[in-house]
């Protein structure tokens, strides 16, 4: 009976029961509504899951259901299912994910490998990112992905139909770099790189790189840019 519902609950998580032929049962534990704790260099992580089944000679965790991880600064990851190695101090899945800190950062997508402190990550596909701006205001980026952050680094790539909204511009591009202070986690500085494309009112603009510095707000282009003001009837080029 044990067999059975841990071969069933594997399924459900993806894994197929082929862990079964592998590992002894007397180190498969499950466990309904589980709170955790594990310690981390800058902090405790905590973690709960409404279903987990941990290997314990493998430390291996599995959880399913509401799952949510906090982190020692601030970062909440929630998803229906997901893995971790403690040994490598990795944890993935191929389900939806949405990590927030506060109402400062909010990041969806679907696929996820990270370090279980998140300050590491990658997001596979489907990226929706919304970061607070200045005077209330709120920066949308999305792009397919993938999206790779690293929080020590103070730095997010994003790659392939990259679009950045803000109250000022948008941006369209191939792949955007953000750079962020990595104590403050405020935005720098945004670069975009590839078929570059800037609509800011009823200009547009053309690249192959801009440079947004968000201090100054200032829009560096590169790589033979050029200008149109007012398209339609009135079309004119700056180049």
């Amino acid at each position: 009976m044990v067999k059975k519902i841990i071969f069933l609950f594997l399924v459900g998580i993806g894994m197929g029961g082929m862990v079964l032929s592998q590992t002894n049962l007397k180190d498969l534990v499950i466990e309904e509504n589980i709170r955790g704790t594990t310690k981390a260099k800058d902090g405790n992580i905590h973690f709960k899951a409404k279903k987990a089944l941990f290997n314990k000679s493998e430390k291996f965790l599995e959880m399913q259901e509401d799952v949510e991880i906090k982190t020692p600064k601030g970062l909440s990851l929630e998803t229906q299912a997901i893995k971790w190695d403690q040994k490598q101090e990795k944890v993935f899945t191929d389900k939806e994910v949405k990590i927030t800190k506060g109402k400062d950062i909010q990041v969806q997508g679907k696929g996820l490998q990270a370090k279980p402190s998140l300050k590491k990550l990658k997001i596979e596909k489907a990226v929706e990112v919304k970061l607070s701006g200045e005077e209330g205001s709120f920066i949308m980026i999305n792009c397919k992905g993938p999206l790779e952050i690293d929080y020590g680094e103070g730095r997010a790539v994003f790659y392939n139909e990259v679009e950045v909204n803000h109250k000022d511009y948008q941006l369209f591009s191939d792949k955007a770099t953000m750079y962020f202070d990595a104590a403050s986690q405020s935005l720098e500085k945004i670069v975009a790189q590839g078929d570059v494309r800037i609509l800011r009112g009823k200009d547009t603009s053309y690249s192959e790189e801009a440079v947004y510095d968000v201090k100054d707000k200032k829009l560096t282009l590169k790589g033979s840019p050029r200008l149109v003001i007012f398209p339609g009837k009135n079309e004119g080029f700056l180049k």
